[in-house]
């Protein structure tokens, strides 16, 4: 018999898609939709949000990105709780209903240590379950900073196609203990940290303020070493410029509206305040009523109409100081263009609400100045209030609500006894 010969079957190898590593500044919410979407377009996914940090408006610019060329099903965003608590839960559902054309899920992560976690994945299922699709880890947060801002964070991010791994990253994903937005008021004793932090979220920092608008509008130049050997020159203060040290600075607006600030803060302070080294602590509730709406806003009538019609004479003065100042050799040149930071001072001031209260009131406003991670002084800060207010023999009302909150580990609580004091 005549040998027959075996032509070897061609070796079947399954084609895969390389992952893409990125390492970059700009453009992340783009390059994060094109890494997540080298899936099958014609299928439907489910998006998985994992972030420490949520921002709503970089949440829905990614949705909105992937919604252009990917088909979406549903959306479930993974938060840290203390983070979530910042936003509370009634933001928290009001974002996931303003969406119509499908399901947005926000889901809290409590745990006593971060949830520190930055993954994005597209994930369609099968009738047997099967998933595919893709995922996207890094350093990038579902923030502004993270993903959507021109120059904000550095952020590296790195894709896979791999089945294996979103299994898996679903079922790490369903061993979470996780709240819903109507349930992040809740604790239990083993939750105390997050309790603190929620509390001290219930309120604003207050301290009087000691600058002027002029000041805070001024333009502020370092001075080389030649400036600073004319510092004695009678010819620059002669020209309106503060001389220092190391710098000079000028203001350039002038505003001479004085408003007639409520007489009865120092009274809001004195019955709603606790004392802190960082101000008074203050209920958010009770803050509004430091400022009497119709003067506030004839302030901030008076206020922009001034700055419309000083801008284009600020501008020429600024310039003109500029360039002499530059050409003589006075002064060091800066990062930003003088002109450009005047402007982007007057930006900042008009669209802050908070800025435009402390120019009014005098008073500087803050939120909780602590990152959910600096554990710390969170802790440091909670204990120093309860021995401010424990220490008073006569408490105020606002002293009577956080001490009976903390006692019965309930939020509600202190809504209700501020109420009932």
């Amino acid at each position: 018999m005549d040998s027959i010969e075996h032509t070897p079957e061609p070796h079947r190898t399954e084609t895969k898609v390389m992952p893409n590593f990125l390492h970059i500044r700009s453009g992340k919410k783009q390059c994060l939709a094109e890494m997540l979407g080298r899936v099958d377009k014609r299928r439907y996914y489910t998006l998985y949000l994992c972030s420490c940090y949520f921002d709503g408006d970089a949440a829905r610019k990614l949705i909105a990105e992937l919604q252009a060329f990917v088909r979406i099903s549903g959306v479930k965003i993974y938060i840290d709780r203390r983070a979530a608590i910042e936003y509370g839960g009634d933001y928290l559902q009001e974002f996931c209903d303003s969406f119509d054309d499908f399901e947005v899920i926000i889901n809290a992560v409590e745990s006593s240590n971060l949830f520190h976690s930055k993954v994005y994945s597209l994930i369609a299922f099968d009738d047997d379950d099967r998933v595919s699709g893709s995922i996207v880890l890094g350093s990038a947060n579902l923030t502004g900073a993270g993903l959507i801002r021109r120059g904000g964070n550095f952020e590296c991010l790195l894709d896979s196609q791999d089945n294996e791994i979103l299994e898996q990253h679903l079922s790490q994903l369903e061993k979470l203990k996780v709240l819903s937005p109507q349930k992040l008021n809740r604790f239990s004793r083993r939750e105390e940290f997050s309790f603190k932090y929620a509390l001290l979220q219930y309120g604003i920092f207050v301290h009087k303020w000691n600058d002027n608008l002029e000041q805070y509008l001024s333009i502020r130049y370092r001075l080389t070493e030649n400036g600073k050997s004319r510092i004695t020159d009678q010819s620059l203060e002669d020209a309106g410029f503060n001389i220092e040290t190391a710098t000079i600075s000028k203001r350039y607006f002038k505003f001479d509206y004085v408003p007639d600030h409520l007489d009865n803060t120092e009274n809001v302070l004195r019955n709603y305040g606790i004392e802190t080294y960082l101000g008074h602590w203050l209920p958010y509730s009770v803050s509004e009523s430091m400022f009497e709406a119709d003067a506030l806003n004839a302030f901030k009538e008076h206020l922009f109409s001034e700055i419309e019609r000083q801008g284009d004479e600020i501008e020429i003065k600024i310039k003109r100081d500029y360039e002499y100042l530059l050409q003589k050799g006075l002064i060091e040149e800066p990062e930003v263009n003088p002109v450009d930071s005047f402007n982007g001072k007057i930006n900042s001031l008009t669209s802050n609400e908070l800025k435009l209260k402390r120019i009014y009131s005098r008073y500087e406003l803050f939120y909780l100045p602590f990152d959910i991670q600096q554990k710390e002084d969170i802790i440091y800060l909670f204990d120093e209030m309860v021995n401010v207010a424990e220490s008073r023999r006569r408490r105020n009302r606002a002293m009577r609500a956080f001490l009976e909150s903390y006692a019965a580990f309930s939020l509600d609580r202190f809504d209700e006894a501020l109420a009932e004091a």
